[in-house]
């Protein structure tokens, strides 16, 4: 035993200060669930922990990008709802115009269709979502605007654009003049057949783009929780495992305070057994 410097307590300390850090760690990794959180703890595992969440975060963001797909695809349908509506309104009127034995009534008959087609035209160029329209391309009808819909720049789906304005339609002239005329039943009647094909045309293909988006986002999210479950199996705590590791450290710990505060006493114990040996000294 030497009394300049008490070793045992030293090695006891030395120990003490491994179990408290080993039971520090596994505490931290009980309360936040994860039982790597710096590269210091598994640099592999964790770069590969890092590799999973940036292509997590790229499949919500996609999942994301379909459903406002989705939902402007939505928003086109309920405007070619309405501008559907209108064109059989107006094969509707041109067909009760065959019927009118007056020229006051085909007068009214007419009144009517043209609000029905300056509708048509109000409602292609004001059905939009976050400035995107693409009910009155009048420019480049037939033109697509690309969406991403996956985590990569390959994963893109192409939407069509139309020009479904009264004037897209071929119901009403480059000058304004309207074509669909009580006057003239069996070409009014035939252009707006026309039309009507034209736009349904149209809603088939945005509603089996609908439906393809929706597919791809069903498989997204799908692909999402099972990159979601292998980053987890990498970084996740297994609780029962810790708690043993938390539970055994916590009496190394308590072990550790008892002996150093015992072999602290042994200086003072020689020195007693000292003094008694050689009581005048």
């Amino acid at each position: 035993m030497r009394l300049s410097r008490n070793m045992s307590a030293m090695r006891i300390f030395n120990s003490y200060s491994k179990n408290l850090a080993a039971q520090s760690k596994a505490y931290g990794s009980i309360s936040s669930g994860t039982k790597i959180q710096t590269y210091r703890d598994d640099p592999n595992a964790k770069a590969k922990s890092d590799k999973l969440k940036l292509e997590i975060r790229g499949l919500q963001m996609a999942n994301r990008n379909i459903q406002d797909s989705v939902s402007l695809i939505q928003t086109m349908d309920g405007g070619m709802q309405s501008i559907s509506e209108s064109l059989q309104r107006a094969r509707e009127l041109m067909v009760q115009a065959g019927g009118a034995t007056t020229p006051e009534d085909r007068a009214v008959i007419q009144k009517e269709i043209d609000q029905n087609l300056e509708h048509i035209t109000y409602t292609a160029n004001n059905t939009e979502m976050n400035g995107v329209k693409l009910l009155a391309d009048k420019n480049n009808p037939g033109d697509t605007v690309d969406l991403l819909i996956g985590a990569t720049s390959e994963d893109v789906i192409k939407m069509p654009t139309y020009n479904f304005t009264s004037s897209g339609l071929g119901l009403v002239s480059a000058d304004g003049s309207n074509k669909i005329s009580v006057e003239s039943i069996d070409d009014g009647l035939n252009r707006l057949d026309v039309a009507i094909d034209k736009l349904s045309s149209g809603r088939g293909k945005y509603g089996a783009l609908s439906n393809r988006m929706e597919s791809t986002g069903d498989y997204t999210s799908e692909i999402t929780g099972k990159v979601e479950g292998a980053e987890a199996e990498i970084t996740g705590t297994d609780i029962a495992l810790e708690m043993v590791e938390y539970a055994k450290n916590s009496i190394l710990v308590e072990s550790g305070m008892a002996m150093m505060a015992q072999s602290n006493e042994f200086p003072q114990d020689i020195l007693q057994i000292l003094s008694n040996v050689y009581p005048n000294r």
